[in-house]
């Protein structure tokens, strides 16, 4: 199966000649953070020139695109990108705009920016033959390479490289949107080519590690550092992707040696890869290396992540002291404070929790890195010393948009899902009347609800929060809330020392403390949060009483049909041939359609979607996964169905870690006999317990795989239709599904799934390439 075809290459029309690679000069000068994608610009004639051909005789068309995931580590490597796509453009007539046009391209060219020196590395090729490439800054000076020596060309070219490979990785799941911010944008795996791409990015990181603070950090912190900025974030990702822990060990090994600071890279990466013993030896023994701890370099990176081992293992009292002592060690960081935080919620002490959290240290000042078009006409505004801002997602005109539908794969619900209805969809939500007198959730509120708009450490802030009102409810909150802290209205109405009798001063006032502004503002939308849930749980109920044939409630634990599978609820898209009559959820009418409960049907799927995200803030997460299955059963949804993955992911992990647990527990209970018996641990027996009950819920943790599955396959098949081939969280939760079920039978379940008689083609072609890809990175072990 061909990865690149032309209708997988999306294009937007240039109406003046460069004029992206001049709106894209005019802003470099205004990027301060890991900058655009790539861009790539064709000039394309009409018909194929001859010799005889002037160049005022040849019909052209200017068009350009954007590119992530590029070898970019050479002027070779992307030369032979500029010329592949070429080929594919010429080889035959393109559908251009619904007419089939002969092109050839004379010249193409490739923009990537360097953001370790803030500039552009540009590569231009005109065909046949002739490649050039120069460097251009922010102030628009320009270097063409021949002024460049060899040393630091190689070194600028393996910044680039690097640049790219950040970009790619740190944005690789961004997109939770039906459709992307920028679609005519192509996403390609960075990692195909394992043997030589991996040794790669890891010998840059190894080049480049004293240099990683220059490409800045993630917006939950202040600021960057070599152990913690985008680089080190892209490395992480790029291991666990790729499981090559052993030779990333050893190139942090080496660079352990002369920079000792590394040490808490080293620990995370033993914790990654499973060699948790390995790693709790490695921080005692790093932290035992001199008397005073705060001598040791990232000591408190060392202490956060003991604390934060001890608390998964569900020793809170071990994790308390170790939290403190990493706030102590590095009180401006953020990551210590919630820590601690978390820490006080396990051991049920909520005062010293929102104490904590009103101490946190907030970042304001930072929104999360997203990749962003060049608006069009950027040089001229500049020119005109507009006010407007160029560095911005602002999209070309619809008339320039090239978008085709590529052929070769299609899913019955999901490729020809109609961008204008879900748009529509979106409108008609936002102009729906809102009713400020009526405690009703409209469908307004539920769109405007402020706490959905959180960011940075406010959306962390507010999600420990909502654990605490999790375990003790709102009113439990509201009375350890009063107990120490004074509210803002309050203080500010409090009577001056004059009118206070100096003989009875207020010592129950005194002893509280002022409750930051910001922590005020997150207890007022959790509120409204739980107003909108509240509202919805009584409307389930309600629908619940109404019908016998609406499973709202928790039976089972999961409010499913016993006879149904979590497959059966997440829709028809795909035309599946699930055993409808056994769902309750989905009785098929004849025509290929379905008839949903009333209950689905009131709500489009974007609401269901919106009171997902509700009950999943709140920590309500059986509610949550019923909305995003509601969602999903109306039309596909890329939101929805990433939310599931990640919901249906961490109930078959708890499902295996506990059945794991539970097979030692009776192994040592053999091992003891009567008499080791009569000692057993209370907490273990209680854990067999809990155990027996999740069992009666769902025994096999692979009873998630088939719902899993399905997911995957049209995330994939949605991503290719826009342009993309490459989603880090598809391939993982891929990988532990074929863990369960075997390749073979996982192929085998996608062809029953999703036959090509109901319409659908080239489905199990996709996901066998991404198998392949699996394979190349050694994560499928080969079936019995």
């Amino acid at each position: 199966m061909s990865m690149v075809t032309q209708m997988s290459i999306p294009e937007v029309l240039d109406r003046e000649i460069e004029g992206a690679i001049n709106d894209r000069t005019a802003v470099l000068s205004q990027i301060n953070d890991l900058g655009p994608p790539d861009l790539v610009t064709l000039t394309k004639i009409i018909g194929t020139p001859t010799k005889s051909s002037t160049p005022q005789s040849l019909q052209t068309t200017n068009t350009y695109f954007y590119y992530t995931g590029v070898d970019t580590s050479s002027v070779a490597t992307i030369a032979a990108l500029l010329n592949s796509l070429n080929n594919i453009i010429s080889e035959k007539p393109q559908m251009w705009f619904g007419k089939q046009k002969a092109f050839h391209v004379s010249h193409a060219s490739y923009s990537t920016y360097n953001a370790f020196r803030r500039l552009d590395m540009r590569v231009h090729v005109a065909f046949p033959g002739s490649v050039s490439w120069k460097v251009t800054d922010g102030l628009e000076n320009t270097a063409d390479s021949s002024i460049i020596n060899e040393e630091d060309a190689n070194e600028m070219w393996e910044e680039t490289f690097m640049s790219s490979m950040v970009r790619t990785l740190v944005t690789s799941n961004n997109d939770d949107e039906d459709f992307a911010s920028i679609v005519e944008l192509r996403r390609i795996n960075p990692f195909l080519d394992s043997k030589y791409s991996i040794p790669l990015f890891l010998s840059a990181f190894k080049n480049l590690y004293t240099k990683g603070e220059y490409l800045g950090c993630n917006e939950d912190s202040q600021n960057p550092t070599r152990t913690n900025n985008y680089m080190v974030d892209a490395f992480f990702q790029m291991i666990e992707l790729t499981q090559c822990y052993d030779e990333a060990l050893d190139v942090l090994n080496e660079l352990y040696a002369t920079h000792p600071e590394i040490a808490p890279l080293v620990a995370k990466l033993l914790f990654v890869s499973n060699r948790e013993l390995d790693a709790v030896k490695f921080i005692h023994k790093t932290l035992s290396s001199a008397k005073d701890v705060t001598e040791i370099p990232g000591s408190s990176n060392l202490l956060l992540l003991q604390s934060e081992y001890c608390l998964e293992k569900s020793r809170p009292d071990l994790a308390l002291p170790l939290a403190i002592k990493s706030v102590e060690t590095s009180p401006s960081l953020f990551a210590p404070w919630e820590n601690l935080v978390k820490v006080y919620i396990a051991l049920n002490k909520f005062e010293d929790a929102l104490l904590t959290l009103n101490a946190c240290p907030m970042v304001t000042h930072k929104d999360k890195y997203v990749l962003k078009r060049i608006a069009i006409g950027s040089a001229a505004k500049l020119k005109n010393d507009t006010n407007e801002s160029i560095y911005t997602s602002q999209a070309p005109s619809p008339n320039d948009l090239h978008l085709p539908l590529p052929q070769d794969v299609f899913l019955s619900g999901v490729t020809d899902l109609s961008s204008q209805e879900v748009a529509a969809e979106h409108a008609q939500l936002l102009k729906s009347k809102n009713d400020t007198t009526s405690d009703a959730l409209t469908p307004h509120k539920l769109m405007t609800l402020p706490a959905s708009s959180l960011k940075s450490t406010f959306r962390k802030a507010y999600s420990l929060l909502s654990e605490i009102v999790h375990k003790i409810g709102w009113e439990g909150m509201l009375n350890h809330r009063a107990k120490v802290f004074v509210m803002e209205e309050e203080y500010s109405g409090n009577p001056s020392q004059e009118e206070v009798p100096q003989a009875h001063p207020s010592n129950e006032f005194r002893q509280k403390r002022l409750c930051e502004r910001w922590l005020d503002n997150l207890f007022m939308l959790l509120y409204e949060d739980m107003k909108a849930y509240t509202y919805f749980r009584t409307q389930e109920m309600q629908a619940e009483s109404m019908s016998d044939n609406i499973e709202v409630n928790n039976n089972n634990d999961n409010g499913y049909n016993k006879h149904s599978t979590l497959s059966d609820y997440l829709g028809l898209w795909g035309n599946n041939n699930i055993k409808k009559e056994e769902s309750v959820h989905q009785i098929n009418n004849g025509e290929g359609k379905m008839n949903l409960d009333p209950y689905t049907q009131t709500k489009t799927c974007l609401e269901w979607e919106m009171i997902g995200l509700v009950s999943e803030r709140l920590g309500h997460i059986r509610d949550a996964q019923r909305c995003y299955e509601r969602a999903l059963a109306r039309r596909f949804s890329v939101r929805s169905a990433k939310r599931l993955i990640g919901i249906y992911s961490r109930w078959r992990n708890h499902v295996r870690k506990q059945i794991g647990v539970l097979g030692k527990l009776n192994h040592n209970s053999n091992d003891r006999g009567l008499i080791g018996q009569s000692k057993w641990n209370a907490s273990m027996i209680s854990l067999h317990n809990n155990q027996s009950q999740a069992n009666r819920t769902i025994k096999d943790p692979a009873k998630y795989d088939a719902a899993l599955l399905r997911l995957i396959v049209g995330l994939l098949v949605w991503d290719y239709r826009w342009y993309s081939l490459f989603s880090p969280l598809l391939l993982s939760t891929l990988s532990d599904v074929v863990g369960d079920l075997g390749e073979t039978k996982t192929i085998s379940e996608v062809r029953v799934w999703f036959d090509e008689s109901h319409g659908n083609r080239g489905v199990v072609d996709l996901v066998n390439v991404a198998l392949q890809t699996l394979n190349r990175w050694g994560r499928i072990e080969m079936d019995l």
